[in-house]
């Protein structure tokens, strides 16, 4: 135990517990404890001997509970055992150990993030891609202007200006397309390199 079980009492409540410090039968200690302290706080061992004294002078006013009224028991203050150095090495080795078989676990199934999966062929289907896009652009947009403009050459132009700025955004969205996977890469392997350092 780090200290001793107590009794606070109300600043009312102890200058009536005063009343009974000058009186003669009163136990030494218990008149000594009253007279010293200055937080209206008793042991328990010092107020259990006044009750005791109190119960056998039980003409004397005020009466204990009246005294009592509205006091606190103050618990003490428990002592943490010194930890053990040892202890605490193996408890963060088994603690590391724990958290890396938990993350292995959870990515048992995984081996790269879903859109960094990139082979050889990846290049020649994203300029197929542009190729197609280019030239649907080109005819559909001579096909709907056909009603509109009624010079061939002309749609054929704003069909080739309209497959440009087409052409122009998805390369841009490819390009951060890429950007993004390599963000989600190089996180992946910091994550990785983090775990495997725990």
């Amino acid at each position: 135990m780090g200290g001793e079980l107590k009794v606070k009492f109300t600043p009312d409540s102890w200058e009536k517990l005063k009343i009974f410090a000058s009186n003669e039968g009163l136990p030494v200690e218990v008149k000594n404890e009253i007279n010293c302290e200055e937080n209206f706080q008793l042991s328990m061992k010092t107020v259990l001997q006044f009750s005791r004294w109190k119960c056998k002078n039980q003409s004397l006013k005020p009466c204990l509970s009246v005294i009592l009224r509205n006091s606190d028991l103050i618990l003490p203050q428990l002592e943490k055992p010194p930890l053990n150095p040892e202890l605490e090495k193996r408890l963060k080795k088994l603690r590391a150990a724990e958290e890396n078989y938990r993350y292995k676990n959870m990515v048992s199934n995984i081996t790269t993030p879903a859109g960094l999966k990139s082979g050889p062929k990846a290049p020649v289907i994203s300029g197929l891609n542009f190729a197609v896009t280019m030239i649907a652009t080109v005819f559909a947009t001579t096909f709907v202007l056909q009603s509109l403009v009624p010079n061939l050459m002309l749609r054929v132009g704003i069909g080739v200006a309209a497959a440009t700025v087409l052409l122009c955004i998805e390369i841009f969205l490819a390009i951060r397309g890429v950007e993004k996977s390599e963000r989600e890469l190089m996180e992946h392997k910091r994550n990785l390199e983090i775990r495997k350092t725990k």
